[in-house]
């Protein structure tokens, strides 16, 4: 399998958040055959494996195993390990290997955050912060935790996505576009909220982020998926 692997996604740790991140992955259009999982548990590996992906047992510190990994040619690498110093320590290496891959880290206390953005990640989540504010603003008021809640769900309610500008939408003002709600506008690698002056009217080549029905977005991935098909079939 390490043949076929380039620009695939490595997960470091298989726990419940590697779990659902990667059902999100494929949600949006990842294959599980470009998946490999790294995790010192052989529990884990059995898991990762009736799933469908490449799964590795060993310690991620150890370059050997992140080359087994096939690390060097990896898009997207995904560190979710129950120790913040050993999540610093994977960082490191995965970066010393491939300094292009997005890297995106999970760590428990929010002091480590910023080590870890010096190490080289592209992001950093803070679950312990992330679960004490959902807490926090359930406990304040039902509804917005209900909110936060619905949208942190799957394929249901609301759901949060990245997508290009359509023509029609050029030079129309974010709050003009319709069936959704444009909440921020990526303009030149430069995330802007939607209230930001600078993104009054949307331009050729933004990505605008959006709140929007579940089922829309999954109605919009197949109707993606039969464009896709039929060019395939013409080509």
């Amino acid at each position: 399998w390490r043949k076929r692997m380039r620009n695939h996604v490595v997960v470091v740790g298989f726990g419940t958040k590697d779990k659902s991140a990667l059902e999100t992955l494929q949600n949006n259009g990842a294959s599980a055959s470009q998946v490999v999982v790294i995790d010192s548990r052989p529990s884990a590996i059995t898991d990762a494996n009736i799933r469908g992906y490449a799964a590795i047992e060993g310690d991620a510190t150890r370059r050997e195993i992140l080359r087994r990994a096939e690390i060097m040619k990896a898009r997207e690498v995904l560190i979710t390990v129950d120790r913040d110093d050993s999540a610093i320590l994977v960082m490191l290496t995965v970066r010393q290997l491939n300094p292009s891959a997005h890297v995106v880290v999970a760590v428990r206390e929010d002091a480590n955050a910023s080590l870890l953005r010096q190490s080289g990640a592209n992001a950093v989540v803070t679950s312990s912060e992330a679960v004490g504010r959902v807490l926090g603003l359930s406990a304040i008021s039902p509804n917005l935790g209900a909110i936060i809640e619905d949208l942190l769900s799957s394929k249901e309610g609301l759901e949060v996505a990245e997508r290009p500008v359509t023509k029609e939408e050029i030079g129309r003002s974010p709050g003009e576009v319709d069936g959704e709600r444009v909440i921020a506008v990526v303009r030149n690698k430069t995330l802007r909220r939607f209230y930001d002056p600078t993104v009054a009217h949307l331009e050729a080549g933004d990505q605008v982020v959006v709140v929007r029905h579940a089922a829309e977005e999954v109605e919009q991935e197949t109707i993606s998926a039969g464009r896709r098909n039929r060019v395939a079939q013409q080509g």
